[in-house]
């Protein structure tokens, strides 16, 4: 990956017994192969993240970078 890149990550579970979308260590593995990367984490769960108003605002000021 050679384009820009910003990751909005929910950091809740999507249900009390299941894990985060992007378990940690798949994070992990993403981050080194693509260590450009921006990160966003955010207090929701994947549906949610849309949602966030800091993530409105990233993704705005992300995309007016260029």
């Amino acid at each position: 990956v050679r384009c820009p890149v910003l990751l909005v990550r929910g950091m809740q579970s999507l249900t009390p017994d299941s894990g985060l979308v992007v378990p940690d260590d798949m994070f992990e593995d993403y981050m080194r192969a693509v260590p450009h990367t921006e990160l966003l984490e955010v207090d929701f769960a994947h549906y949610g993240v849309g949602t966030s108003e800091k993530t409105a605002a990233t993704v705005v000021e992300f995309l007016t970078r260029a």
